[in-house]
């Protein structure tokens, strides 16, 4: 990761077949992986920090995870539905950060400086430093960060030179507490701010005529508790998570919403050309997120390994977006959510995995998961005046099973057969949406996709 220089997981896609990375602007990462897309909804791929979730109610909202400190990223091809549970279609991504040392004090900081072509300045700093406060028992690790983004895309309109730069703030800690050789406890507590004046959509010359700015920004708090502990048969993991995030972003609907509000009935409102300056859409919204896993997998290295658990998740969502039309003439709102965003949730799941060596060169895994979701939408919008109030609940559930047989004739050759199911859950609609004009279905339907895949590797 650090001979790469990479910061986030996008600057390693290239080194990962089947990976792709977009994003509007930093911290709006829809990933995919095996070609398995993503417009609205869940998103398709899992994301862990070690053993906590990341992920929020909405695919185009992924946490911007800086490469701080991180010992390695697992990038696992999907589906992962048996261990990793639902929005784990095209696969799983963990974020592997280090662990503090009890023996010795170690420390590191590093700085860059690079300039963009044509763009501007792009700089950052970053610190590591590693305390045994009781030798062999108990230490403490600290990192922290600050990237400065040069920005690129610059605003004609409003005159604004590299509107889409702006800064990155991470600080991390993580506390390891292992009063003897079977039992460690850990506490890891995050915080991240991201600022960016501007999203990262621009002509070929790298202008923008948005009529209005297009900042976005996201702070989240992160704490996770890991428990680890060695039964002599087995190993039993727990890891209590909290995620409390916030964001905040602006789009400009001028180009959208202009052309119909000054269009001539019945195809606009009729407004004379040229009233409306601008349009902008002002997306506040909160995300909080409580999990709770425990497994336990078998030790020793017998040809029966196993591995059973459970978890459970609540996740509260809300947003408060509207519509700031300049100027302000409509008599109606020409676009707002108050409520749910999109749904509220509480899962739980129970899982199992077991791997049996036939031979030594032959291996069968079968694994299977079974997931309830319980969804709740509690929500009033409006759409160029059309509103409604919509109140939906529904139960969404899944068994994903795994099929897994390898064989390994060589030791540079390995032979495998696998199949596997995904789950993601369905949600609901907003009724407005349709403006009184198209029945809207209440609710979609969830996905589910099956993977057979043969191959080999030499």
């Amino acid at each position: 990761i650090s001979e790469r220089g990479s910061r986030e997981l996008k600057d390693l896609q290239y080194s990962v077949p089947g990976l792709s990375i977009s994003e509007l602007a930093p911290g709006t990462e829809q990933v995919e992986l095996r070609g398995v897309s993503v417009f609205s909804g869940q998103s398709t791929v899992g994301v862990y920090m070690d053993d906590l979730p990341l992920n929020a109610e909405t695919a185009q909202s992924g946490l911007n995870m800086r490469l701080l400190d991180v010992a390695r990223v697992e990038v696992l091809r999907g589906p992962q539905g048996t261990l990793y549970g639902q929005g784990a279609m095209g696969g799983t991504i963990r974020y592997i950060t280090n662990t503090p040392g009890l023996e010795e004090f170690a420390g590191n900081v590093s700085a860059e400086l690079a300039t963009i072509k044509e763009g501007g300045t792009d700089s950052s700093i970053e610190g590591v430093l590693n305390l045994p406060i009781v030798q062999g028992k108990f230490g403490v690790r600290v990192a922290a960060a600050h990237q400065h983004f040069g920005g690129w895309v610059d605003n004609t309109t409003l005159n604004l030179k590299d509107a889409n730069s702006g800064s990155s703030d991470i600080v991390r800690g993580r506390a390891l507490w292992r009063p003897d050789d079977k039992l460690s406890v850990s506490l890891t507590l995050s915080h991240q701010k991201l600022e960016v004046g501007s999203i990262n959509l621009s002509d070929a010359n790298r202008t923008t005529t948005s009529a209005v700015p297009t900042p976005t920004s996201s702070k989240a708090t992160i704490a996770n508790l890991a428990i680890n502990y060695d039964m002599n048969f087995a190993t039993l993991v727990s890891s209590s998570g909290w995620i409390d995030r916030n964001d905040t972003n602006q789009y400009d609907l001028s180009p959208a919403f202009i052309p119909a509000l000054e269009a001539p009935p019945p195809f606009g409102l009729g407004y004379p050309s040229g009233t409306f300056a601008s349009i902008s859409y002002h997306v506040p919204s909160s995300n909080k997120i409580f999990s709770q896993e425990v497994r336990l997998s078998s030790g020793g290295k017998g040809p029966l390994q196993w591995t059973i658990g459970g978890m459970f998740r609540n996740s509260r969502t809300a947003t408060h977006s509207f519509a700031i039309v300049t100027p302000n003439i409509v008599p109606f709102d020409l676009i707002s959510v108050n409520g749910t965003n999109p749904s509220n949730s509480r899962s739980w799941a129970v899982f199992g995995e077991l791997a049996w060596t036939l031979a030594p060169q032959l291996k069968v895994t079968l694994g299977g998961r079974y997931f309830e979701d319980k969804r709740k939408q509690d929500v009033n919008s409006a759409t160029f005046g059309a509103a409604s109030s919509d109140t939906n609940s529904a139960k969404f559930s899944a068994f994903s099973p795994r099929f897994n047989l390898s064989w390994t004739p060589s030791d540079s050759a390995t032979f495998y057969l696998n199949a596997a199911k995904g789950f993601r859950s369905g949600g609901f609609n907003r009724l407005s949406a349709g403006l009184g004009l198209v029945t809207v279905p209440p609710t979609y339907d969830p996905d589910t996709l099956c993977s057979y895949e043969f191959g080999g590797r030499f």
